[in-house]
């Protein structure tokens, strides 16, 4: 190697050592964040000194510090979507707060039919003895993720909108719908019987580690499904967006779901352990109505959803029975009217009979009356007869003694 070869490589040398000692003067602006993952290997220095934290770069680092700030303040775009998996790390914030209010501004209100499931005892039914054994086959399953038993139900269509003539136009379309509905129904009361249960996971994988919604089978469901597209075509019809599929309709009725916080949750145990609970009996329930409800509101005093309308799936034969009661009812006040006008008829022929006795006893009375003073006039008549029988007498003794005194 000749000397000029030799001159180059120092000079070489001599620079990239320089770069180097340059470089380890200059702070790390990912260790001033906290977020250099290279550690000794780093070629800035990750020292806090006056001199390196001065002039330029303190400037430069108030600059970045007041854009993290703003970071901080601006909501993370995965947050809203429930998919950030940076947590406290994230540069964006993550305040649910935030969140609720910026959601609620964005997005169309929710609106969904539902079968409604009444629990009667929430405390002790089959939902909540399934929970309970649920929770001990997954001791670390999360609260967060079981659905309140005041809300079961079964979906059967869903819309978004902020208008309130699409409000106006789904109550009307649930009533117009009610007779195709029984005709369904076969004008049957729509009982269901719930057993066994399965599962939906991110991106439909099957994945029971990554399960997103638990929920209890049903019979019955062609007819559920007849309805829910007889539903969801009206609302079309009328110009109504409705969400696009994700999944194939199952008529079912949720148990667990997921939340804001827990994306995923396990089941694994639940459905396939030694003790799963994977054909679990929930038993027969008949359902009363199908309503319309609000996806962000609750009923204070039952616990369900606000239903914004609903109509009654037992009401026909409901009015069959109030009719045939009508028209019983009906009967017996007509044959008790004609009871009543039988009675009255029978008491005014008594009144009457009871009248002509009257009568008749008056005129009895007056007969009576009558001898009483012909007996008098006779009693009468003897007394004058013997007492002018009497007078005679006396006089015709008196006439005898006159002529023997003359004799």
């Amino acid at each position: 190697m000749d000397d000029k070869e030799k001159n180059n490589n120092n000079k070489n040398n001599n620079n990239d050592n320089n770069n180097k000692s340059y470089k380890k003067k200059s702070v790390c602006r990912y260790f001033l964040e906290n977020r250099c993952t290279k550690g000794d290997k780093c070629t800035y220095s990750h020292v806090q000194s006056k001199k390196n934290y001065g002039g330029k770069n303190r400037n430069r680092n108030r600059n970045r510090n007041k854009s993290n700030n703003n970071k901080k303040k601006r909501l993370c775009s995965f947050f809203l979507k429930d998919t950030c998996d940076r947590g406290d790390k994230c540069g964006f914030s993550h305040d649910m707060e935030k969140k609720k209010k910026f959601l609620l501004k964005k997005r169309k209100q929710g609106y969904f039919y539902c079968f409604r499931i009444v629990v009667p005892d929430v405390n002790d039914s089959p939902f909540s003895r399934f929970i309970e054994e649920a929770k001990d086959l997954e001791p670390n399953l999360n609260e967060k993720v079981l659905e309140p038993l005041e809300k079961t139900h079964i979906t059967c269509g869903v819309f978004f909108s902020n208008e309130m003539d699409h409000i106006e136009i789904a109550k009307q379309i649930l009533d117009e719908s009610k007779e195709e509905i029984l005709n369904i129904l076969n004008n049957e009361p729509l009982t269901l019987n719930l057993k066994s249960v399965d599962f939906f996971s991110l991106n439909a994988n099957d994945d029971m580690k990554q399960a997103i919604y638990l929920f209890a089978l049903v019979d019955n469901q062609q007819a559920m499904k007849d309805i829910k597209i007889l539903l969801e075509n009206k609302l079309i019809d009328k110009g109504i967006t409705i969400p696009e599929k994700q999944y194939e309709y199952r008529p079912h009725l949720t148990l667990m779901k997921k939340s804001s916080t827990l994306p995923t949750f396990d089941i694994t145990n639940i459905l396939t352990g030694d003790n799963n609970i994977k054909d679990f009996d929930f038993g027969q329930t008949t359902v009363p109505c199908i309503s319309l409800c609000k996806m962000s509101s609750t009923d204070d005093q039952t616990g369900f959803y606000e239903s914004i309308h609903s109509i009654d799936l037992l009401s026909e034969n409901g009015n069959e029975n109030e009719n045939d009661n009508k028209d019983d009812i009906e009967n017996e006040n007509e044959n008790e009217n004609e009871n009543d006008n039988e009675n009255d008829n029978d008491n005014k022929d008594d009144i009457k009979n009871e009248n002509k006795n009257e009568n008749d006893n008056k005129d009895d009375i007056e007969n009576e009356n009558e001898n009483e003073n012909d007996n008098k006039d006779d009693i009468e008549n003897e007394n004058k007869e013997d007492t002018e029988n009497i007078k005679e007498n006396e006089s015709d003794n008196k006439d005898d003694n006159y002529d023997g005194n003359k004799d």
